[in-house]
């Protein structure tokens, strides 16, 4: 079905209330009302024929014609007088005298009570009662015309002729055409009023409400810090101040989640043990160094082995009788070469979210160092310093491989000196460090000038990069900026590092 704006289904439905109220009007004025006036004009020329016929009843025969030329000459109308044969012997409109028997007209054999006579080009009227009516096109005169006839009778009751009375239908039509092309002038008038109206509720109504679904659509790709500017005082504007409170509340669950998982990987990394948290399709969460090197997660098959260890059978039998006991259950697999791999899976449940996966390493695995600086490490660095820092690294050691650098940092001159980020042993310029490489080695000849842009939140600062990283990157990446409380996301298009705010 094709998509109609609104404006034009408001003026649709404009023209639709016009239609429906003219529909009916026209056929009013069109077909009830002329025969309603066709009807009066018939009950006032019977009215006048019942008057001449009551005066012609008491004069003689001989003076009779002479009446009826005094009566034509003052009637409106036209007056025929015929005999009872259908023989005209007086009409008002013509000089010579009428050779056509009238005999066959409708209005006459009515007149004269004809069983089997009907009116002609007029329905059945209540109140002409012996009387003749018809409407047809007049072979006399040559217009159309309405016709009333009535046998007269004497003083004794004998009837002695037939009196008719004709006139023009044309003042009626007349009078119903004017109104009709009255009617048409208010519906073109309506019309424009209409057009006015749809172009007053764009205005009004349309565009609000396309501010209201650019911001949801916003919402829906994931831009968070959108909203409705000056929301009208109506349902429109209650809908898109709804919409600026659920971003915010969006945006404060959004900074929790964030912290949660930053504070999730700072206690992984403080864990001596090997420990591994990942989602149901082998996603990792978090992960110390210890459970890297027990699940041998590093290089570009890093990904590959996550995936072979979440979905190996043991595994999937081991959590499955973890989720269910609720509590940790042992586990011993041979995944790789060399000894197998011991420790403990347990199922981290979620209310309204799939449960978490956790390995928790035993045996002889092997312990490394903690990832997590001390305390006299961590500084406020310029956002400035960190950058320049990382773009000058990254173009040395890409210089020694044969390909140059070029960086655009789009937003941060307008961010000024005094913004700082959280940092510890230049880890943020060593993580930005791998993704320029990343970037330039995976893709050299569409870096000429690299664009990066650069974008503040109240906790975080965030570099976007117009291209997807490889899982061995963020495998390095996010050891080094975890930690801090920082995070990368990546797609296949784009990718977004969020560094701490001092």
């Amino acid at each position: 079905m094709p998509r109609i704006p609104l404006p034009v289904k408001l003026l649709i439905s404009y023209l639709g209330v016009l239609l429906l109220g003219a529909g009916p009007t026209f056929f009013y004025i069109r077909v009830v009302l002329q025969g309603d006036l066709l009807r009066e004009s018939a009950l006032r020329m019977s009215s006048q024929i019942s008057k001449v016929a009551e005066s012609l009843r008491s004069v003689p025969e001989a003076d009779r014609l002479g009446l009826l030329v005094k009566f034509g000459e003052i009637s409106t109308h036209r007056l025929t007088y015929m005999s009872l044969a259908g023989d005209v012997l007086f009409d008002s409109s013509v000089i010579r005298s009428l050779t056509i028997n009238h005999a066959t007209r409708s209005e006459v054999r009515m007149a004269m009570s004809e069983p089997t006579s009907k009116p002609e080009g007029l329905p059945l009227w209540s109140g002409l009662s012996g009387f003749g009516y018809s409407r047809r096109h007049s072979e006399t005169t040559g217009i159309e015309t309405l016709y009333v006839a009535r046998q007269i009778v004497d003083a004794k009751n004998q009837p002695f002729g037939v009196l008719r009375l004709a006139t023009s239908v044309d003042s009626i039509e007349a009078v119903t055409s004017g109104t009709m092309r009255f009617l048409l002038n208010a519906m073109a008038a309506a019309t424009s009023v209409a057009i006015l109206f749809s172009l007053i509720a764009a205005i009004l109504f349309v565009r609000p409400l396309q501010r209201v679904s650019t911001m949801a659509q916003s919402l829906a790709s994931g831009d968070l810090g959108v909203k409705v500017l000056q929301p009208t005082n109506d349902e429109v504007g209650d809908v898109a101040r709804v919409l600026n409170q659920m971003a915010t509340e969006l945006r404060r669950r959004l900074l929790s989640a964030g912290m949660s998982e930053a504070l999730l990987s700072q206690l992984v990394e403080a864990l001596p043990c090997a420990c591994v948290i990942f989602e149901e399709k082998g996603q990792l969460v978090a992960c110390n160094g210890a459970g890297r090197r027990a699940l041998r997660l590093s290089g570009p098959e890093a990904g590959a082995r996550m995936n072979e260890f979440a979905e190996h059978p043991q595994v999937l039998s081991v959590l499955k009788l973890a989720e269910n006991d609720g509590q940790a259950e042992p586990i011993s697999l041979d995944l790789t070469e060399g000894e197998p791999l011991q420790g403990l899976l347990h199922v981290l449940k979620r209310p309204g979210m799939a449960p978490l996966r956790v390995f928790i390493g035993g045996g002889n695995n092997v312990v490394e160092q903690s990832l997590l600086p001390s305390v006299e490490d961590i500084v406020a660095r310029p956002l400035n310093e960190v950058l320049l820092q990382a773009e000058k690294e990254a173009r040395s050691i890409l210089m020694e491989n044969g390909n140059s650098l070029d960086v655009s940092w789009e937003g941060l001159a307008n961010l000024g000196d005094q913004l700082a980020v959280t940092d510890a042993e230049g880890r943020l310029s060593a993580a930005i460090v791998e993704i320029l490489r990343s970037i330039v080695e995976t893709n050299p000849s569409s870096t000429e000038r690299l664009a990066v842009g650069v974008a503040v939140d109240p906790l975080r600062v965030s570099l976007h990069f117009d291209c997807g990283l490889h899982s061995h990157t963020l495998n390095l990446i996010r050891p080094l900026i975890d930690p801090l409380g920082g995070e990368v996301e990546t797609t296949a298009l784009e990718t977004k590092l969020w560094l701490p705010r001092a």
